[in-house]
C-alpha cells in the first residue's frame, strides 16, 4: 500500500533506537554475480554491493527489491525467491540493519545512475575479493555455501 511522504513521515516517530528494515537482491548470470559500485559522494562510497535499499513505507520487501534493483541498474528481476535474512550491525558505522536477501533472474539492459559508478558481473572467487560494503562480503560467502 503506497502512501504520500507527508503521510510516511508520521511513521516510526519513536524516542529510542530501532533496527532499519532493507533488502538486497543478488543477480547471478552465466555464473557471475552483479555488483554495483556506489557514489562515492554517498554512505559507503566507493565500494561495491549487491543492489538494494531501504524499504519504504506502504512497501513490501518484495516490492521494495524490485524497485530498489530497476533504480540502480534498470533491470527488473523475474523469479523473485526469498533466501535468508542477514543482520548487518557495523558499530563503528552506526549501523543496524536487518537485510532481507532475495535472488532472482536479471533481465534488460544496465543504466547508469546517481547512485552508482560502475556495474560489473564478478565470478565468485574475484567478488568476495573486492571491497564490499556493509555486511555484502558475509552475504555473498553465504549465499555461495548456500548454492554449493
Amino acid at each position: 500500500m503506497k502512501i504520500s511522504l507527508d503521510q510516511a513521515k508520521e511513521f516510526n516517530r519513536v524516542h529510542f533506537p530501532i533496527v532499519k528494515a532493507t533488502v538486497g537482491c543478488i543477480l547471478i548470470k552465466e555464473n557471475k554475480v552483479l555488483l554495483t559500485k556506489r557514489n562515492p559522494e554517498i554512505f559507503e562510497g566507493n565500494k561495491w554491493c549487491i543492489p538494494g535499499g531501504h524499504i519504504d513505507i506502504g512497501e513490501t520487501p518484495d516490492e521494495a527489491v524490485i524497485r530498489e534493483v530497476k533504480e540502480e541498474t534498470g533491470l527488473n528481476v523475474n523469479k523473485l525467491k526469498f533466501l535468508f535474512y542477514f543482520t548487518e550491525f557495523l558499530p563503528e558505522l552506526k549501523v543496524h540493519n536487518l537485510a532481507i536477501i532475495f535472488t532472482g533472474e536479471p533481465e534488460g539492459k544496465l543504466k547508469e545512475n546517481e547512485e552508482v559508478t560502475e556495474f560489473g558481473w564478478f565470478s565468485i572467487e574475484k567478488a568476495i575479493k573486492l571491497d564490499l560494503a556493509f555486511k555484502h562480503k558475509e552475504i555473498l560467502t553465504k549465499y555461495f555455501k548456500i548454492k554449493k
